[in-house]
């Protein structure tokens, strides 16, 4: 990305000493939430609220700097940028998400919170095609569940072999050709 680039030659910057990885990500969900396609841009605003919100809440817990661990520069990140020491960070009347994130980021168990923060992105992904029938929209979020299930399979065979075969059931199912 050439603001990337251009960022990175930049002799003020090196002297700041900027976390380039932070700086990758931020352009790259600033990216994909400006995409022109509607679900895309979502599902990459749905990614970057939940990670800047889980991210504040952690570094809040642990004494870091909340504004440092915020990425990109969309109006949820400049809220909690802006509201760093709010206890809702400025975001409960904002932001739609807010109390199911908030509830998930309390699960003391990594493995259970992270199971139950794909199973909140998977049904956001079934509300959000459920209209749609073998479209960009649909094998854009098919893709993204082979990709959250690729990762289960890595962790727990047995489980993710489960949930792969009922998602292929579920597309036998669902599956419907447009008429033209």
């Amino acid at each position: 990305h050439e603001k990337f680039i251009r960022t990175w030659l930049d002799e003020e910057a090196q002297a700041e000493n900027k976390l380039w990885d932070d700086l990758m990500a931020s352009l790259y969900m600033d990216y994909g939430t400006e995409v022109k396609n509607s679900l895309m841009s979502r599902w990459f605003e749905l990614n970057l609220n939940i990670g800047n919100l889980l991210s504040a809440i952690y570094a809040r817990k642990y004494g870091l700097d909340v504004a440092r661990v915020v990425v990109g520069h969309n109006p949820v990140a400049q809220l909690i940028r802006e509201n760093a020491n709010a206890r809702d960070f400025g975001l409960s009347q904002e932001l739609e998400i807010f109390d199911a994130v908030v509830r998930l980021s309390e699960e003391t168990d990594i493995y259970e919170r992270e199971r139950k923060m794909d199973k909140f992105r998977w049904d956001w992904l079934e509300e959000n095609t459920v209209f749609d029938y073998f479209n960009i929209e649909y094998i854009f979020a098919y893709l993204c569940k082979l990709q959250m299930l690729e990762r289960w399979v890595k962790l727990n065979a047995e489980e993710g072999e489960r949930v792969f075969r009922e998602l292929i059931a579920g597309l036998k199912g669902d599956v419907k050709m447009p008429e033209e």
